[in-house]
């Protein structure tokens, strides 16, 4: 009976949880398939994270800025400095989208992800990416650890799905 009412409570009585550290945001490492933009290359020098709608407390721009930048690296896309060809890139969390009362968890995140160049603001180029992961109740029982798992899958497919827009994406100068 105790199990009974702990599944019930734990699919009704929702809270804050604990944000997800950068290193578990799951990114899929793809950079053989995909190689880097030549437009981008250790030219992103600054990035910037936004949050408008976060998942419980479970989103924190800061640790979502370590995420993207160490798939930015590991692409070969970031700069630790600024040059003449320098690219700001700002990451917008603009909409996670999951249901107020879930079994199964099926969580979508949406990114707008804009670059300019640094030395004269000229826009250079915006992806909007919507990406979703789904956690099975039988995978995680707990409600709060099905939605932190499930925006670690999101966000971390979102962000490998951008770099891989990115690496296709052409660039008139």
């Amino acid at each position: 009976m105790r199990l009974i009412v702990s599944v019930i409570l734990g699919l009704f009585v929702q809270g804050c949880v604990a944000a997800v550290p950068a290193s578990q945001y799951r990114l899929i490492n793809e950079g053989a398939k995909y190689p880097p933009n030549r437009v981008f290359v250790n030219n992103i020098s600054a990035v910037n994270v936004q949050v408008i709608e976060d998942a419980r407390g479970a989103v924190k721009p800061e640790e979502v800025s370590l995420a993207l930048k160490d798939a930015l690296f590991k692409a070969g896309y970031l700069s630790s400095s600024a040059g003449k060809d320098s690219c700001a890139l700002t990451a917008t969390i603009s909409k996670l989208d999951y249901p107020a009362v879930y079994f199964n968890l099926n969580l979508k995140a949406t990114i707008k992800y804009e670059i300019r160049r640094l030395s004269d603001g000229k826009f250079l180029t915006s992806e909007l990416v919507t990406i979703g992961h789904e956690v099975p109740f039988l995978d995680q029982s707990d409600s709060d650890e099905r939605l932190r798992t499930a925006v670690a899958f999101a966000i971390g497919g979102n962000i490998t799905h951008f770099l891989r827009k990115l690496s296709i994406t052409l660039i008139e100068s």
